[in-house]
């Protein structure tokens, strides 16, 4: 499967104007490199196209999803939903992304257990310049998990 081709909405459940990925650049058994164009039209964006580089965060979760979604994909499941639990490390190197940049959002899963609970190492790049980096916790429950009893 090129996953390059993929659509956003074909691997997550993010929608517009909640969907921030642009695309997929890979996926492989344990990460994933997302592509966010910073084009300054996202609803996050300043006056100047700027978005504020705590939306790393977001950035780094959708990559989970799409990492989950492109593995769902591929074993012909459908995609189901899940949520962040937390951030732990997250640093910022600067206090905006950029309009204009391409920024690459890397997640490598470190820890997958039983109740759905997953950590990814997450990262964003522009060029060869790290702007973010944290550990990003979350969980995709199975369909028949209640989640609120």
């Amino acid at each position: 499967m090129d996953v390059s081709k993929l659509k956003m909405d074909e691997v997550i459940a993010h929608r517009q104007p909640m969907s921030l990925l642009s695309s997929i650049e890979s996926c492989c058994d344990d990460s994933i490199i997302a592509i966010v164009n910073q084009d300054g039209s996202s609803f996050l964006a300043n006056e100047n196209g700027d978005v504020p580089a705590w939306v790393g965060i977001e950035y780094m979760a959708q990559a989970m999803g799409a990492y989950a979604g492109v593995r769902s994909k591929r074993l012909g499941k459908p995609i189901e939903k899940g949520f962040l639990l937390g951030t732990r490390k997250f640093k910022a190197y600067c206090e905006v992304f950029a309009k204009g940049q391409t920024l690459k959002v890397t997640a490598t899963q470190e820890l997958l257990d039983t109740s759905g609970v997953s950590l990814f190492r997450c990262t964003i790049h522009y060029e060869n310049q790290l702007l973010a980096e944290g550990a990003i916790k979350g969980i995709q429950p199975s369909s028949d998990m209640k989640l609120f009893l």
